[in-house]
């Protein structure tokens, strides 16, 4: 009984570790801010509009596709350039390649003399597994300009078949420890 109450502890926790949700980035309080959803975490924020190398300087990756005006049929795909909400979707390869990825986004000039629509950029990691959710910036004004996608670390999923594998080996070898153990107390 204990066991099973153990297992089921155990899933629970890694359902909601691995649960998806929004993340709002940006400045200090009454300034731009960016809510991606799913998100894992706010990276890095500016002003100015970053370029390629720039944006990979800030997460240690390699920019993998830049869409700036609807251009889609790559690696990133969006809805919303030129609007202040839209969504954006990646080809699900990226995961089998990147153990990160990353959304940079550019929200036209800001204008240091007013900080309120300071950022302009916004750089926001994705939750581990997201191929598709939406964006939207607060407040409207200076809408979306560009977005990029950036993949940093090489993979580090195990295979599927050698997931279950070592799973169920863990079983095996939980179910004959306890066997054991009850053997040895009947003697």
């Amino acid at each position: 009984m204990r066991i099973a109450n153990k297992l089921a502890a155990i899933a629970a926790v890694g359902l909601v570790a691995g649960s998806a949700q929004a993340l709002t980035c940006g400045g200090p309080s009454g300034t731009r801010t960016v809510t991606v959803d799913p998100a894992a975490a706010c990276t890095a924020t500016g002003l100015g509009n970053l370029g390629d190398s720039a944006i990979e300087s800030e997460v240690g990756g390699t920019l993998l596709d830049r869409d700036t005006a609807n251009s889609n049929g790559g690696l990133l795909d969006i809805t919303g350039v030129s609007a202040s909400t839209g969504t954006w979707s990646l080809a699900s390869s990226l995961w089998d390649a990147y153990s990160s990825l990353y959304l940079y986004f550019h929200f036209g000039n800001g204008n240091p003399a007013d900080p309120t629509f300071n950022p302009d950029w916004f750089i926001v990691q994705l939750t581990s597994g997201a191929t598709s959710g939406t964006w939207s910036v607060n407040p409207t004004q200076l809408t979306l300009s560009n977005i990029a996608v950036v993949g940093s670390g090489p993979t580090q999923r195990v295979p599927e078949p050698a997931s279950m594998a070592l799973f169920g080996l863990g079983l095996g070898l939980l179910g004959f420890g306890l066997k054991r153990r009850a053997d040895a107390s009947k003697s």
